[in-house]
């Protein structure tokens, strides 16, 4: 990835996207699609979510994961949005996001999507192969829950 650090950004204003990794990865994990897309007119945002990255994962199966992911996007549009070095080069009315598995999931609760976690537990034990996101011994619990409220 080539950057130059506290480089002045290009004149003009630019579409933002928000990038958000799957479940265990980081903010780089997907350098190779910010690389594609800051060269062509895009201000990236990557986020590494906390209780949800390569080295803390302690969050994963949990309200920190399932509903921190998408309080952690909006905390990053508000300071991306307010930065002083970015604010004026941010297109505000032309704001998207990316994210693959995790982050896929963090995208549709972003923009609204209502998760039934319910449905969860009744697909597991419909479809006990599907290792990616049942255990395979059958034993799917409802998410933790570490804030209650």
């Amino acid at each position: 990835m080539s950057a130059a650090r506290d480089a002045a950004p290009a004149p003009g204003r630019f579409p933002l996207i928000v990038l958000s990794h799957g479940s265990g990865a980081d903010q780089f994990h997907h350098r190779d699609r910010s690389t594609y897309l800051s060269p062509h007119g895009f201000i990236v945002a990557a986020i590494k979510h906390a209780g949800d990255s390569l080295d803390d994962v302690g969050g994963r199966g949990s309200d920190v994961q399932l509903t921190g992911r998408p309080w952690q996007v909006k905390q990053t549009l508000d300071a991306v949005l307010a930065d002083p070095r970015l604010k004026t080069s941010i297109d505000a009315n032309r704001i998207g996001m990316i994210g693959y598995s995790a982050g896929g999931y963090t995208t549709l609760t972003t923009i609204g999507g209502r998760p039934d976690y319910a449905l969860w537990g009744v697909h597991c034990k419909e479809h006990p192969e599907d290792y990616e996101l049942c255990p395979a011994d059958g034993s799917w619990v409802p998410p933790r829950i570490t804030r209650p409220g």
